[in-house]
């Protein structure tokens, strides 16, 4: 789909702007991406949005047993 536009947030600050203003303007669909080794498996975005990868946010600052 051609009518994604792409964001790589690097820190917990970025990523957590990136998604209030999203919730408080256009609100459009978010597509979160890892690393992408199976993009083409499964689900594919069926109408515009974001795809918000997540490479950059690589540490586990923390993370509580019971999840």
């Amino acid at each position: 789909m051609s009518d994604l536009e792409e964001l790589q947030p690097t820190t917990q600050d970025e990523l957590a702007a990136v998604l209030a203003e999203n919730a408080s303007g256009p609100r459009r669909a978010v597509y979160p991406a890892g690393g992408r080794t199976a993009w083409t498996f499964g689900y594919t975005p069926e109408e515009p949005g974001v795809v918000l990868g997540t490479p950059g946010i690589n540490r586990v600052v923390d993370y509580p047993a019971r999840d």
